[in-house]
């Protein structure tokens, strides 16, 4: 079976763990990025889905 694990070299998915972490809640990677990725495409958006209050995670994590 293949991983994926290269695709988690992106220091956003560091900073995701941390919000989900002190969060206490799970997120997903989902949708185009994923897609891309698999298909060896460039991908520059990133879609996560928050089991728990998405709206706790947007506050929390740090965009720009």
């Amino acid at each position: 079976m293949d991983t994926y694990i290269e695709f988690l070299d992106n220091k956003v998915f560091e900073l995701l763990a941390a919000a989900t972490s002190d969060l206490d809640i799970d997120a997903y990677v989902v949708g185009g990025y994923v897609r891309d990725k698999i298909m060896g495409r460039n991908c520059v958006d990133i879609d996560v889905v928050a089991v728990g209050s998405g709206i706790d995670l947007a506050i929390v994590f740090p965009i720009s």
